[in-house]
């Protein structure tokens, strides 16, 4: 983006009608930057200095947002405000020579408040740096299925699987739902979704997650603890024979499903 270089008040160039634009350009170009994030209407976004804020008071998807000084409630911590104002002033200035210009610019304020409005709900007030991932998304592919022997059980799942899994720096997210015909459930059994990763190598440890069985027949319908780690990829470990324990269980027809996040720092 272009940037003011010599603007000293004793040897810079002078104010000017380019400087002024050149200055309106970068603000709108952030504004444009949180516009297109598609924000809940009233959605306050408060950056680290200055008392700041981006405020989306529109739609999202109307795309239009703007960046304010906050003036009252800016101690207020971001879980006590309820509702917010905006405040505007035109502004006229005087040169020189005693010329008035009048509406030259407009002072707009954001003011944060505690007291409910009932013409405003869902406000929502968030800080810069929880809005954004601090790393790229990796999505992270199906690489098979496995049974505690290691041994291939994609012949049990049904066509069109939904696997879907992503992880960055701070979080693996997974969802999972099979439809499964006659999967073999035994004393000792374990069915495995194995995905192609090993982005978890570094980690020392095995996260518990849940899932979820739902059979044609009605008659197993369980949530089951399971364990997401690693060998050399990453696997979600789906201990079938806690079936087997509830009542003596040899197979399972139905839907698993698996929803979970992460956190890995």
């Amino acid at each position: 983006m272009d940037r003011l270089l010599n603007i000293g008040r004793d040897d810079g160039y002078p104010l000017c009608a380019e400087t002024l634009e050149l200055l309106h350009k970068n603000v709108q170009l952030l504004e444009t930057v949180l516009n297109g994030l598609n924000l809940p209407r009233h959605t306050i976004v408060r950056f680290p200095y200055g008392d700041f804020a981006y405020v989306q008071t529109v739609d999202s998807t109307s795309g239009r947002g703007e960046i304010l000084k906050i003036g009252t409630g800016g101690t207020l911590s971001n879980s006590a405000v309820v509702s917010y104002s905006i405040t505007s002033s035109n502004v006229t200035i005087t040169d020189s020579t005693n010329n008035d210009y009048e509406d030259v610019y407009q002072n707009r304020t954001l003011n944060l408040s505690t007291q409910p409005s009932p013409l405003m709900s869902g406000v929502k007030v968030v800080d810069s740096e929880n809005l954004f991932d601090f790393a790229l998304w990796k999505d992270i592919t199906l690489y098979g299925y496995r049974n505690q022997s290691s041994s291939d059980m994609s012949g049990y799942v049904q066509s069109n699987p939904l696997v879907i899994a992503k992880i960055n720096d701070r979080e693996l997210r997974i969802r999972i739902c099979l439809q499964v015909t006659a999967l073999p459930i035994s004393q000792d059994s374990e069915f495995l979704v194995v995905l192609n990763s090993n982005y978890l190598n570094n980690a020392t440890d095995a996260f518990p997650i849940w899932a979820s069985f739902n059979g044609n027949n009605n008659y197993i319908n369980e949530v089951v603890p399971a364990i997401v780690g690693h060998s050399s990829k990453i696997e979600v470990k789906i201990p079938t024979h806690e079936l087997y324990n509830q009542g003596s269980v040899t197979s399972f027809t139905g839907q698993i499903s698996i929803n979970g996040i992460i956190p890995l720092g």
